[in-house]
Protein backbone atom coordinates (compact mmCIF):
# COMPACT_ATOMS: atom_id res chain seq x y z
CA UNK A 1 0.00 0.00 0.00
CA UNK A 2 1.41 2.88 -1.13
CA UNK A 3 0.68 6.76 1.57
CA UNK A 4 -1.39 8.97 -0.03
CA UNK A 5 -0.89 12.64 1.21
CA UNK A 6 -4.05 15.02 0.65
CA UNK A 7 -3.40 17.40 -1.68
CA UNK A 8 -5.47 20.61 -1.97
CA UNK A 9 -6.37 21.59 -5.58
CA UNK A 10 -6.28 18.09 -6.44
CA UNK A 11 -10.10 16.93 -6.52
CA UNK A 12 -9.70 15.76 -10.55
CA UNK A 13 -7.01 13.69 -9.72
CA UNK A 14 -8.45 11.82 -6.54
CA UNK A 15 -10.94 8.97 -6.25
CA UNK A 16 -13.38 9.33 -3.64
CA UNK A 17 -15.71 7.78 -1.75
CA UNK A 18 -18.65 7.60 0.65
CA UNK A 19 -19.45 4.73 3.67
CA UNK A 20 -22.87 3.99 2.92
CA UNK A 21 -25.83 3.66 6.18
CA UNK A 22 -26.63 0.77 8.41
CA UNK A 23 -29.55 -1.77 7.50
CA UNK A 24 -27.77 -3.35 4.75
CA UNK A 25 -27.61 -7.13 4.28
CA UNK A 26 -26.02 -9.96 2.05
CA UNK A 27 -22.59 -9.18 3.72
CA UNK A 28 -19.27 -9.55 0.74
CA UNK A 29 -16.75 -9.08 3.96
CA UNK A 30 -15.74 -8.70 7.35
CA UNK A 31 -12.60 -7.26 8.68
CA UNK A 32 -12.08 -8.37 12.46
CA UNK A 33 -15.97 -8.32 12.82
CA UNK A 34 -17.22 -5.30 10.95
CA UNK A 35 -18.73 -5.74 7.79
CA UNK A 36 -18.81 -4.86 4.39
CA UNK A 37 -22.16 -5.14 2.52
CA UNK A 38 -22.94 -6.13 -1.05
CA UNK A 39 -24.95 -2.43 -1.18
CA UNK A 40 -21.50 -0.72 0.24
CA UNK A 41 -19.44 -2.66 -2.58
CA UNK A 42 -21.93 -1.64 -5.01
CA UNK A 43 -22.07 2.38 -4.68
CA UNK A 44 -18.03 2.00 -4.75
CA UNK A 45 -18.31 -0.40 -7.90
CA UNK A 46 -20.20 2.45 -9.43
CA UNK A 47 -18.00 5.00 -8.49
CA UNK A 48 -15.13 3.58 -10.15
CA UNK A 49 -17.45 3.17 -13.16
CA UNK A 50 -17.99 6.71 -12.90
CA UNK A 51 -14.37 7.72 -12.57
CA UNK A 52 -13.11 5.03 -15.39
CA UNK A 53 -16.03 6.76 -17.94
CA UNK A 54 -18.16 3.79 -17.79
CA UNK A 55 -20.66 5.89 -15.26
CA UNK A 56 -24.40 4.45 -16.47
CA UNK A 57 -23.21 2.31 -19.04
CA UNK A 58 -24.10 -1.35 -19.85
CA UNK A 59 -21.03 -2.72 -19.53
CA UNK A 60 -22.43 -6.32 -21.52
CA UNK A 61 -20.83 -9.31 -22.71
CA UNK A 62 -17.34 -11.54 -21.26
CA UNK A 63 -15.59 -8.45 -21.50
CA UNK A 64 -18.26 -6.09 -19.48
CA UNK A 65 -18.11 -9.16 -17.04
CA UNK A 66 -14.20 -9.32 -16.64
CA UNK A 67 -14.32 -5.55 -16.40
CA UNK A 68 -17.08 -5.52 -13.43
CA UNK A 69 -15.23 -8.30 -11.85
CA UNK A 70 -12.09 -6.30 -11.78
CA UNK A 71 -13.76 -3.22 -10.37
CA UNK A 72 -15.48 -5.45 -7.63
CA UNK A 73 -12.07 -6.71 -6.49
CA UNK A 74 -10.61 -2.98 -6.40
CA UNK A 75 -13.47 -1.60 -4.79
CA UNK A 76 -13.03 -4.60 -2.15
CA UNK A 77 -9.45 -4.10 -1.35
CA UNK A 78 -10.19 0.04 -0.94
CA UNK A 79 -13.07 -1.47 1.41
CA UNK A 80 -10.75 -3.17 3.60
CA UNK A 81 -7.83 -1.16 3.62
CA UNK A 82 -10.34 1.90 4.87
CA UNK A 83 -11.57 -0.38 7.78
CA UNK A 84 -8.12 -1.41 8.81
CA UNK A 85 -6.56 2.04 8.77
CA UNK A 86 -10.33 3.16 10.67
CA UNK A 87 -9.94 0.29 13.48
CA UNK A 88 -5.97 0.66 13.94
CA UNK A 89 -6.36 5.12 14.59
CA UNK A 90 -9.44 4.36 17.01
CA UNK A 91 -6.90 1.45 18.75
CA UNK A 92 -4.14 4.25 19.00
CA UNK A 93 -7.07 6.97 20.14
CA UNK A 94 -6.50 8.93 16.89
CA UNK A 95 -9.56 11.41 16.54
CA UNK A 96 -10.41 13.62 13.39
CA UNK A 97 -12.72 16.69 14.87
CA UNK A 98 -15.28 17.43 12.22
CA UNK A 99 -13.89 20.86 12.62
CA UNK A 100 -10.54 19.71 10.94
CA UNK A 101 -12.94 18.06 7.89
CA UNK A 102 -14.64 21.48 7.33
CA UNK A 103 -11.01 23.38 7.91
CA UNK A 104 -9.99 21.04 4.67
CA UNK A 105 -13.01 21.39 2.61
CA UNK A 106 -12.90 25.00 2.87
CA UNK A 107 -9.37 24.42 1.94
CA UNK A 108 -10.62 22.67 -1.58
CA UNK A 109 -13.46 25.06 -2.31
CA UNK A 110 -11.59 28.21 -2.09
CA UNK A 111 -9.29 26.48 -5.25
CA UNK A 112 -13.43 27.31 -7.35
CA UNK A 113 -14.17 30.80 -8.47
CA UNK A 114 -18.02 29.59 -7.18
CA UNK A 115 -19.66 27.46 -5.00
CA UNK A 116 -21.68 26.57 -7.90
CA UNK A 117 -18.61 25.29 -10.17
CA UNK A 118 -17.69 23.28 -7.45
CA UNK A 119 -20.53 21.59 -7.60
CA UNK A 120 -20.64 21.18 -11.25
CA UNK A 121 -17.24 19.56 -10.52
CA UNK A 122 -18.58 17.39 -8.05
CA UNK A 123 -21.45 16.34 -10.42
CA UNK A 124 -18.97 15.73 -13.29
CA UNK A 125 -16.87 12.87 -10.91
CA UNK A 126 -20.67 11.47 -9.69
CA UNK A 127 -19.42 12.68 -6.56
CA UNK A 128 -21.27 14.53 -3.52
CA UNK A 129 -19.98 16.68 -0.66
CA UNK A 130 -20.43 13.68 1.73
CA UNK A 131 -18.52 12.01 -0.68
CA UNK A 132 -15.82 14.37 -0.02
CA UNK A 133 -15.98 14.70 3.40
CA UNK A 134 -15.41 11.17 3.76
CA UNK A 135 -12.31 11.10 1.81
CA UNK A 136 -10.97 14.18 3.64
CA UNK A 137 -12.02 11.93 6.91
CA UNK A 138 -9.75 8.77 5.49
CA UNK A 139 -7.08 10.96 4.16
CA UNK A 140 -6.33 13.09 7.41
CA UNK A 141 -7.03 9.65 9.57
CA UNK A 142 -4.17 7.73 7.48
CA UNK A 143 -2.15 10.96 7.48
CA UNK A 144 -2.56 10.92 11.48
CA UNK A 145 -1.64 7.07 11.98
CA UNK A 146 1.20 7.68 9.43
CA UNK A 147 3.04 10.46 11.93
CA UNK A 148 1.93 8.12 14.68
CA UNK A 149 3.54 5.07 13.13
CA UNK A 150 6.60 7.02 11.78
CA UNK A 151 7.34 9.47 14.62
CA UNK A 152 10.88 7.74 15.48
CA UNK A 153 11.99 7.14 12.43
CA UNK A 154 14.99 8.91 11.95
CA UNK A 155 18.38 9.56 9.40
CA UNK A 156 22.32 9.49 10.69
CA UNK A 157 24.76 12.08 9.13
CA UNK A 158 26.72 8.62 7.64
CA UNK A 159 23.71 7.47 5.86
CA UNK A 160 23.03 10.95 4.57
CA UNK A 161 26.43 11.12 3.43
CA UNK A 162 27.09 7.36 2.13
CA UNK A 163 23.58 8.39 0.05
CA UNK A 164 25.50 12.03 -1.66
CA UNK A 165 28.98 9.91 -2.56
CA UNK A 166 26.64 7.02 -4.27
CA UNK A 167 24.51 9.66 -6.02
CA UNK A 168 26.52 12.92 -6.44
CA UNK A 169 26.13 13.25 -10.18
CA UNK A 170 22.47 12.77 -10.08
CA UNK A 171 21.57 15.31 -7.03
CA UNK A 172 23.63 18.82 -7.95
CA UNK A 173 21.19 20.73 -9.12
CA UNK A 174 21.53 24.63 -10.65
CA UNK A 175 19.77 27.78 -11.31
CA UNK A 176 19.97 29.85 -14.71
CA UNK A 177 18.42 32.62 -16.48
CA UNK A 178 17.85 33.19 -20.03
CA UNK A 179 17.08 34.95 -22.91
CA UNK A 180 15.05 32.75 -25.37
CA UNK A 181 14.46 33.99 -29.33
CA UNK A 182 11.14 32.48 -30.07
CA UNK A 183 11.80 29.66 -33.22
CA UNK A 184 9.44 26.42 -32.90
CA UNK A 185 10.20 23.93 -35.18
CA UNK A 186 8.09 22.92 -37.36
CA UNK A 187 5.71 26.18 -36.97
CA UNK A 188 8.29 28.81 -39.03
CA UNK A 189 10.34 28.02 -41.94
CA UNK A 190 14.01 27.46 -42.31
CA UNK A 191 14.63 30.62 -43.19
CA UNK A 192 13.40 32.12 -39.83
CA UNK A 193 15.10 29.53 -37.92
CA UNK A 194 18.73 30.59 -39.46
CA UNK A 195 17.44 34.29 -38.32
CA UNK A 196 16.88 33.70 -34.83
CA UNK A 197 19.74 31.67 -34.38
CA UNK A 198 21.67 34.55 -35.97
CA UNK A 199 19.93 36.82 -33.40
CA UNK A 200 21.22 34.52 -30.29
CA UNK A 201 24.32 34.34 -31.80
CA UNK A 202 24.62 38.35 -31.71
CA UNK A 203 22.97 38.59 -28.15
CA UNK A 204 26.25 36.24 -27.09
CA UNK A 205 28.79 38.17 -29.24
CA UNK A 206 27.25 41.14 -26.95
CA UNK A 207 27.86 39.12 -23.69
CA UNK A 208 31.27 38.43 -24.64
CA UNK A 209 31.94 42.44 -24.74
CA UNK A 210 31.06 42.66 -21.62
CA UNK A 211 27.23 43.49 -21.90
CA UNK A 212 25.06 42.50 -18.80
CA UNK A 213 22.93 39.64 -19.11
CA UNK A 214 19.80 40.32 -16.65
CA UNK A 215 19.53 43.84 -19.17
CA UNK A 216 19.79 41.70 -22.13
CA UNK A 217 17.48 39.49 -21.43
CA UNK A 218 14.83 42.00 -20.37
CA UNK A 219 15.31 44.28 -23.41
CA UNK A 220 15.91 41.00 -26.07
CA UNK A 221 14.05 37.96 -24.44
CA UNK A 222 11.17 37.04 -26.02
CA UNK A 223 10.38 34.97 -22.57
CA UNK A 224 7.42 36.69 -21.40
CA UNK A 225 7.15 34.93 -17.92
CA UNK A 226 11.47 35.72 -17.08
CA UNK A 227 12.39 38.62 -18.79
CA UNK A 228 10.99 40.99 -16.29
CA UNK A 229 13.55 39.17 -13.65
CA UNK A 230 16.65 39.21 -15.81
CA UNK A 231 16.06 35.93 -17.02
CA UNK A 232 15.54 34.52 -13.78
CA UNK A 233 13.83 31.14 -13.96
CA UNK A 234 13.70 30.68 -9.89
CA UNK A 235 13.85 27.20 -9.22
CA UNK A 236 16.86 24.32 -8.62
CA UNK A 237 16.49 21.85 -11.17
CA UNK A 238 18.87 18.73 -11.76
CA UNK A 239 19.96 16.67 -14.64
CA UNK A 240 16.94 14.31 -14.37
CA UNK A 241 14.03 16.96 -13.92
CA UNK A 242 11.51 16.95 -15.89
CA UNK A 243 9.80 20.16 -16.02
CA UNK A 244 12.02 21.84 -18.25
CA UNK A 245 12.42 20.44 -21.43
CA UNK A 246 15.92 18.32 -22.05
CA UNK A 247 17.63 20.68 -24.51
CA UNK A 248 17.50 23.15 -21.79
CA UNK A 249 18.37 20.80 -19.27
CA UNK A 250 21.64 19.28 -20.78
CA UNK A 251 22.46 22.82 -22.40
CA UNK A 252 22.25 24.06 -18.68
CA UNK A 253 24.60 21.52 -17.44
CA UNK A 254 27.24 22.63 -19.80
CA UNK A 255 27.88 25.23 -17.66
CA UNK A 256 30.86 24.72 -14.89
CA UNK A 257 30.99 28.16 -13.39
CA UNK A 258 28.36 30.35 -11.94
CA UNK A 259 28.26 32.99 -14.32
CA UNK A 260 28.96 31.43 -17.34
CA UNK A 261 26.66 31.73 -20.34
CA UNK A 262 26.41 29.51 -23.43
CA UNK A 263 29.02 30.06 -26.07
CA UNK A 264 26.78 28.89 -28.61
CA UNK A 265 22.83 29.29 -28.68
CA UNK A 266 20.92 25.91 -27.38
CA UNK A 267 18.09 25.12 -29.76
CA UNK A 268 14.97 23.80 -27.76
CA UNK A 269 11.22 23.02 -29.10
CA UNK A 270 10.79 26.97 -28.14
CA UNK A 271 13.77 28.41 -29.93
CA UNK A 272 17.14 29.57 -29.21
CA UNK A 273 18.35 29.95 -25.53
CA UNK A 274 21.15 31.46 -24.12
CA UNK A 275 21.57 30.36 -20.35
CA UNK A 276 23.41 31.82 -17.92
CA UNK A 277 24.19 29.52 -14.50
CA UNK A 278 23.30 31.51 -11.59
CA UNK A 279 24.22 29.03 -8.81
CA UNK A 280 24.95 25.69 -8.17
CA UNK A 281 24.60 23.15 -5.31
CA UNK A 282 27.80 19.93 -5.30
CA UNK A 283 28.35 19.35 -2.29
CA UNK A 284 27.91 17.85 0.56
CA UNK A 285 27.12 20.53 2.74
CA UNK A 286 24.90 22.30 0.36
CA UNK A 287 22.78 19.50 -0.59
CA UNK A 288 22.56 17.24 3.13
CA UNK A 289 19.21 18.90 3.65
CA UNK A 290 17.84 17.71 0.55
CA UNK A 291 19.21 14.68 1.12
CA UNK A 292 18.19 14.35 4.67
CA UNK A 293 14.52 14.92 3.70
CA UNK A 294 14.40 12.59 0.64
CA UNK A 295 15.75 9.92 2.77
CA UNK A 296 13.25 10.45 5.53
CA UNK A 297 10.58 10.45 3.39
CA UNK A 298 12.12 6.74 1.67
CA UNK A 299 12.34 5.23 5.53
CA UNK A 300 9.07 6.42 6.86
CA UNK A 301 7.07 5.06 3.62
CA UNK A 302 9.23 1.87 3.97
CA UNK A 303 8.46 1.78 7.87
CA UNK A 304 4.69 2.26 7.07
CA UNK A 305 4.27 0.05 4.79
CA UNK A 306 5.40 -3.05 6.44
CA UNK A 307 3.42 -1.86 9.25
CA UNK A 308 0.39 -1.65 6.91
CA UNK A 309 1.61 -5.29 5.86
CA UNK A 310 1.45 -6.56 9.13
CA UNK A 311 -1.94 -5.03 9.99
CA UNK A 312 -3.16 -6.50 7.22
CA UNK A 313 -1.39 -10.04 7.91
CA UNK A 314 -2.90 -10.36 11.74
CA UNK A 315 -6.69 -9.09 10.88
CA UNK A 316 -9.10 -10.91 10.74
CA UNK A 317 -10.50 -10.81 7.16
CA UNK A 318 -12.91 -13.05 5.61
CA UNK A 319 -14.05 -12.73 2.02
CA UNK A 320 -17.57 -13.68 0.70
CA UNK A 321 -17.50 -12.12 -2.48
CA UNK A 322 -19.17 -14.45 -5.39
Amino acid sequence: MHRRILLIGALIMVVIFAVSGCGKSNVVATVNGEQITRDELDERVEKLKGMSGHQGASLEGEAGEKFIAALEKQALDQLIQELLIFQEAKKQGINIETSQIDEHLAKIKSQFPSEEMFQQLLAQQNLTEEDLRHYILFQLTEDALYKAVTGDVSVSEEEVKDYFEKNKEDLVSVKVSHILIKAQEGQVSEEELAKAEEKAKEIIEELNNGADFAELAKSKSEDEKSKEAGGLIDIYFTRNDTRLVREFVEGAFLLAEEGDFSKEPVQSPYGYHIIKLEDKKDTLEELEGDIETRLLAQKKNEVFNEFYEKLQKEAEIEKNLE
